[in-house]
């Protein structure tokens, strides 16, 4: 086969170019596919070089979820960056990913990084709970007087990432991701004034599928028309196809 070619020293295409032919990992939680080796740079790239490029000058971002590493790796790839919290609920994926998919949180060949994007001088990995973080930071009510934490903590974004549960997942924590307007109050609050927010939206919807309102995107469209409530100048959806989850993918900035 060409994998096993790939692993010889015949001097053939395949053995010059094995990550090629390399068999494709997998990431699953909870039964549902999160990312794939094939699809991993289609994914990660999309999600986060549109916003990224959209601010003239991003220094201080944020990552919601993106256990495995790459999201961070991307965002790093941006010389304008000075600092980058990710906050992370699965300290275990974040581990696992650095010993089973190294190649997703390689920041090697980024000039003044790390091999591990999490070691990176810029990186700020937070294991915890993101609506609570942001809600505890940011939420309404927080008084100036009363902060509790970091001063630094309270730098506004000028980008948010969101790489958490698609919005289609029927389980609470992605419930509470895109329905509760609290932490999205707080998301948006955390912004500086020329912020941008980016998130995945999951599978595209068929051109024969309902209105979101009725169907199984119904979440798509409640995160929309709040993000809209709060003030956002624009809000746009694209999709790609390169992210090896079958259906094309969708994106929300």
């Amino acid at each position: 086969t060409d994998y096993q070619r790939s692993l010889s020293n015949d001097g053939s295409y395949q053995a010059q170019h094995p990550d090629l032919f390399a068999p494709n990992k997998v990431v699953f939680l909870d039964g549902v596919k999160q990312s794939t080796s094939k699809g991993d740079a289609g994914y990660h790239e999309s999600l986060v070089h549109p916003c990224m490029f959209m601010h003239a000058d991003p220094k201080n971002v944020a990552i919601i979820g993106g256990g495995e590493g790459a999201t961070l790796r991307e965002v790093l790839k941006h010389d304008t960056v000075e600092k980058c919290t990710m906050v992370e609920i699965d300290e275990l994926m974040v581990t696992t990913s650095r010993k089973y998919l190294k190649e997703w949180s390689d920041c090697s060949d980024i000039v003044g990084s790390e091999e591990w994007c999490v070691d990176d001088p810029r990186a700020d990995v937070r294991y915890e709970d993101a609506v609570a973080w942001f809600i505890d930071r940011f939420g309404e009510g927080v008084d100036e007087k009363e902060k509790k934490f970091d001063e630094d903590d309270y730098r506004p974004f000028d980008v948010i990432i969101m790489d958490a549960l698609d919005p289609q997942v029927n389980i609470p924590f992605a419930e509470v991701l895109y329905k509760q307007p609290t932490f999205l109050q707080a998301v948006y609050d955390s912004l500086s004034e020329q912020g941008v927010i980016v998130m995945q939206l999951g599978d595209a919807p068929y051109i024969s599928d309902p209105h979101d309102t009725i169907g199984r995107h119904e979440n798509r469209a409640i995160i929309t028309s709040h993000l809209l409530r709060m003030g956002f100048q624009s809000v746009h959806v694209y999709e790609e196809k390169h992210s090896d989850f079958g259906d094309p993918w969708s994106y929300l900035e």
